[in-house]
């Protein structure tokens, strides 16, 4: 192999430090846009906030993903909040921005029952959530059903668009597809090989999603891709 021939990856921003940063512009800007629209003046004698619905990985396999929500929900809420809030236009007045964020324990189950929760009880405007299809899946049917505005982030776009049609959740990620694998297929193709490719996918709606469309693009590729079915979603021990 010539190593001359690969080209260097210049990219020095890994996935968790763009969600957050992704997190802060996305929530802001989507609340400031949105919730003026979805508000009513029925609400104004008793609206003195919006409440945002933040359902979080904070444990289990997924924690990883979620531990840096927190630090992003403070740094944008202190910043709209500073600016004295997002401006109702039906209630003539800026409202401040309050976050209630609960633990989906990094279950879709779980997920689906805290946003259940989140709209019956807590009466939250608006629903920001992010981290896989195990959450961001589950929650946006629930927003759905019971609709309320709700936007996702950090979830590949096939597994999402599945569960849609939708009128109430939006979703900005990257497509597997478009965007992920020619990146692949663009290093393999640097490199001289028997075009023969082993993939490994969780058992999971990211690794159904990643397998399917990888094994579809690699064969137009000419490449042929050999998949041993899903593994258990934490499995530790890849031996035969």
């Amino acid at each position: 192999m010539d190593k001359k021939k690969v080209k260097k990856n210049v990219g020095t921003l890994n996935r968790r430090e763009f969600v957050k940063k992704t997190a802060i512009t996305a929530g802001s800007v989507y609340a400031a846009s949105t919730l003026p629209s979805f508000i009513g003046s029925a609400q104004a004698a008793d609206r003195d906030h919006i409440l945002i619905g933040r359902p979080n990985p904070s444990t289990g396999p997924l924690a990883a993903f979620g531990e840096g929500t927190p630090w992003a929900d403070e740094i944008a809420v202190n910043e709209i909040n500073k600016a004295g809030g997002i401006m109702i236009k039906k209630l003539g007045k800026k409202l401040p921005i309050k976050i209630k964020t609960v633990d989906t324990q990094s279950n879709p189950t779980k997920a689906a029952e805290v946003a259940s929760q989140l709209i019956l009880k807590d009466k939250v405007d608006l629903m920001l959530f992010y981290h896989t299809p195990d959450t961001v899946n589950p929650i946006s049917s629930i927003c759905e059903r019971f609709k309320v505005p709700a936007i996702s982030l950090d979830s590949p776009l096939e597994p999402w668009l599945e569960g849609g049609p939708y009128k109430w959740a939006f979703h900005a990620f990257w497509s597997v597809e478009k965007d992920i694998v020619p990146v692949y297929t663009g290093i393999w193709d640097q490199i001289e090989t028997n075009k023969k490719v082993g993939i490994l996918m969780a058992n999971d709606p990211d690794g159904v999603a990643w397998s399917e469309v990888f094994k579809k693009a690699g064969a137009e590729k000419g490449y042929e891709l050999f998949d041993k079915g899903r593994f258990p979603y934490g499995l530790q021990d890849f031996s035969p």
